[in-house]
């Protein structure tokens, strides 16, 4: 077939314009056939590698991007293209090689430090990504990639209102820019101010309805009171997610926050009381383990303000667990303690008191029984 390069550069420029008007498929088919008319047209190539990454076929992007270098070493874009398939990849070392490359190109490029930095903060260093962000601002304060990656950067450090500050930044340049609604969200949260974070959740969640901006939503509902909608949209993501692993965490996350802020309100048969639980037992089940071994608090903070509304180790009688006794091993000196409602859980209570006394003598007042019930500790 002869070569028309003239032509292979109409179709790349008119598959850029469909892909600017979001009309993704127009500009693959265009791209296509720029290749099939120069079948090394670098540029063709990086382009297409951009677009299939977009589509969610990495192989088919890892592909065009690695021809597109082979064409083309020095392409500040395609280095920096390739180090973002890196990082999605999780070969962090990998990525932060293309991202040196193309400031190595192109010391000037805005972008290639704005993405280092995100790099750098998959690396475990938010440290040295304030420092790359800081220069891609530098360079290009009118785009919001800079400013995201400073605002990533800031949260991993514990700066969640500054890094709130610089989240708006991005959202002034780039009023939908997903990743930045779903960042100010999340560090809205942290900070305690639901309705704000609700405003982002929301509207990321009709930007980009995907399972896991639903399970968001459904967090910022939960946390702004409204905990009818909370479930309803985790319900939904969960039948949209189909990666299992994926789907595992939502539901651990759906667990964890409704215990947080939409618990449900039992009463436990034996004594009366009333007891905050969480919405299911799923998690636990799906974890092969009973309720009460969440006690010791070495899970996550949810997990323990979770045993904290479990007031005073109450096992409600439920068809998931046995009616009279559920039991764990304690710590690794083989010490079982067992919690259950009725006499025979009453009974189990007041051995794991004296059990527990028996091996931590220096730690008295982390377990005692009160009445007819026990308090635990939250970790030793």
């Amino acid at each position: 077939m002869d070569i028309d390069p003239g032509a292979a550069r109409a179709y790349r420029n008119r598959a850029v314009a469909h892909h600017i008007r979001g009309e993704l498929e127009l500009a693959l088919a265009d791209l296509d056939r720029a290749i099939e008319l120069d079948p090394e047209y670098a540029a063709a190539h990086a382009n297409r590698g951009v677009l299939r990454f977009e589509l969610r076929d990495v192989e088919g992007a890892s592909a065009d991007i690695d021809r597109a270098l082979e064409l083309q070493p020095d392409d500040r874009d395609a280095n920096v293209f390739r180090g973002r398939i890196d990082r999605h990849l999780g070969d962090v070392e990998a990525a932060l090689e293309h991202y040196d490359r193309a400031i190595f190109i192109d010391s000037g490029y805005a972008l290639a430090y704005a993405e280092r930095a995100l790099a750098r903060i998959d690396a475990g260093d938010p440290q040295e990504a304030v420092s790359d962000a800081e220069q891609a601002i530098d360079l290009r304060p009118d785009q919001p990639d800079g400013h995201f990656a400073y605002a990533l950067a800031l949260a991993w450090l514990g700066r969640d209102r500054e890094a709130v500050l610089q989240y708006d930044r991005a959202l002034e340049i780039a009023p939908h820019d997903v990743r930045a609604l779903g960042g100010r969200g999340r560090a809205l949260m942290r900070l305690g101010e639901p309705l704000a974070a609700l405003a982002d959740a929301e509207l990321l969640a009709e930007l980009l309805p995907e399972g896991v901006n639903v399970a968001f939503r459904g967090a910022a509902r939960a946390m702004a009171g409204d905990a009818a909608a909370a479930r309803a949209d985790f319900d939904r993501a969960l039948t949209m997610i189909e990666d299992p692993e994926v789907s595992a965490a939502t539901l651990e996350y759906r667990d964890e926050v409704l215990a947080l802020y939409a618990p449900q309100q039992v009463t436990d048969e034996a004594s009366g009381l009333a007891i905050s639980l969480p919405w299911s037992w799923e998690y636990a089940l799906a974890r092969d383990m009973a309720p009460m071994d969440w006690y010791p608090g070495t899970r996550t903070e949810a997990e323990a303000e979770f045993a904290d509304q479990l007031e005073f180790g109450l096992l409600l009688e439920s068809r998931a667990f046995p009616p009279d006794v559920a039991s764990f091993e304690w710590c690794e000196l083989s010490d079982y303690t067992a919690y259950a409602s009725g006499p025979a859980g009453w009974n189990a209570l007041e051995d794991a008191a004296a059990s527990y006394r028996h091996w931590y003598p220096e730690e008295p007042g982390n377990l005692g029984l009160e009445t007819d019930f026990v308090e635990l500790p939250l970790g030793r």
